[in-house]
């Protein structure tokens, strides 16, 4: 989430009639807002402010004021390194400044040097708790903890974004195809998977963001056996994130509108799917976070089967949810728990189901920074109108295990365990499966 120009707080300190920490008001004796570099600084002509406040630090040395507005303003620049320097001299003389301190976490944040930023941030709610300062800096907090809870590098996002990653997946029981057709041999494989997506972020604001994304996704097999069970995938997202403080409460909503086209490996035409999904998180605490989410699906399949009142997929699909966070270790690492309800509303009876999952997750960092993740999920599924002897009930439950590392500031590795138990009364369709992967990913 891009929280970097707070423009109303730094209109009003540009607004300040006298400099002031230290003693500024005796080394300062005409209105901050009057200087050259106060009026570049507003004018966003920064190349120019940087010149002139470096011409005030000079005659006015350990002015805090000053020191703050030349840190923000190589902030600004993409001068990040200098701009700690700078926010390191005015803390020394002024070291429990809520704005030194949100200011300088900002430019941690952007540096992406996330540890220094959140110990600045925390600071800054503890010492002005229900300051503006603080409601900033918890939001801050919030956006740190998701980036970090979807594997992501913590940071200011650019105005374009690329991720590029390839997998290997060794799976020891592919067990459906899409295609429909049946398996002669073992069903042991070994996907490859390779996907690609470009982001434009337009709106990027500290209140809002606004993305709309295209990717494209491939996975195949190497086994002859299981060709039918390749595919190719494409889509485009678009989302809106407006991030707020309610009742001295962090609460960051967002909508999300989406549409995706699967065909088979062949190039045949698989399904298509429109997707909405409306979210809210709100930080109750300091450690927690609250996510509420709603999700509406529209499904249509290429192969609706041998009777479409029966055996056809499409469908309407809703779930609703909510997920519970917990953080610990100044937010390195977070303890989840969730619970979902699910509908789909097939066209064929025998899709037509109801059903709940409940979800479980760790994530924390251990030596050589690595990152722990782990998951744990269980979920039921009923078919009362299967058209059959009874009723299709099926229970699953899966657990996960990985380990993430960053490499520098663009490579991630991820290496994944995962086992499937699938529990149906009809006997046919239980199974389970366990499956080992490596994932490499280039972000920008």
């Amino acid at each position: 989430m891009r929280l970097r120009k707070y423009k109303n707080i730094l209109a009003v300190a540009a607004a300040t009639l006298l400099a002031v920490g230290g003693n500024a008001m005796a080394q300062v004796a005409v209105k901050f807002q009057e200087t050259a570099a106060a009026k570049a600084f507003s004018a966003k002509r920064y190349q120019e402010a940087l010149k002139e406040f470096r011409k005030l630090n000079e005659q006015n040395p350990n002015n805090v004021l000053i020191l703050r507005y030349l840190a923000i303003t190589l902030d600004r620049l993409g001068h990040y390194d200098e701009a700690i320097v700078i926010f390191k001299e005015a803390l020394a003389i002024q070291p429990n400044s809520p704005s030194l301190l949100f200011h300088s976490g900002a430019t941690y944040y952007n540096a992406r040097r996330t540890d220094e930023a959140v110990a600045h941030f925390r600071k800054v709610e503890n010492l002005a708790p229900g300051s503006k300062y603080s409601k900033l800096a918890r939001q801050y907090l919030e956006a740190i903890a998701k980036q970090v809870s979807q594997l992501q590098r913590p940071g200011t996002p650019t105005p374009w974004g690329l991720y590029v990653q390839m997998g290997y997946q060794n799976d020891d029981n592919v067990f459906a195809v899409p295609d429909g057709s049946s398996f002669v041999g073992s069903k042991r494989g070994n996907r490859y998977t390779e996907y690609l997506s470009v982001e434009h972020r337009f709106i990027r604001s500290p209140e809002w963001v606004g993305t709309v994304e295209a990717s494209a996704y491939r996975a195949r097999y190497t086994d002859d056996v299981l060709d039918g069970a390749g595919v190719r995938q494409h889509g485009v997202t678009v989302a809106l994130q407006h991030s707020s403080v309610v009742k001295k409460k962090s609460v960051i909503s967002s909508i999300k509108a989406g549409y995706t086209k699967v065909n088979l490996e062949s190039g045949d035409p698989y399904s298509q799917s429109y997707a909405l999904t409306l979210g809210a998180r709100v930080g109750f605490t300091q450690n927690t976070s609250t996510n509420f989410h709603y999700s509406y699906t529209q499904d249509k399949f290429s192969y609706i089967g041998f009777d479409p009142t029966i055996s056809s997929r499409d469908a309407n699909n809703h779930a609703l949810g909510v997920t519970q966070v917990w953080y610990f270790n100044e937010r390195k690492g977070q303890v989840s728990a969730g619970a979902q309800y699910n509908t789909s509303q097939s066209d064929g009876l025998n899709f037509e189901s109801d059903g709940y999952a409940l979800n479980f997750g760790a994530q924390f960092p251990v030596i050589w920074d690595l990152r722990v993740n782990l998951g744990a999920s269980y979920s039921t599924s009923d078919y009362n109108n299967f058209v059959g002897p009874v009723k299709r009930e099926t229970e699953t439950t899966n657990y996960s295990a990985g380990l993430t590392r960053w490499f520098g500031r663009h490579i991630m590795t991820r290496l994944t365990y995962n086992v499937s138990d699938v529990q149906s009364n009809y006997a046919s369709l239980t199974y389970d499966r366990r499956a080992w992967g490596l994932n490499i990913s280039y972000v920008y």
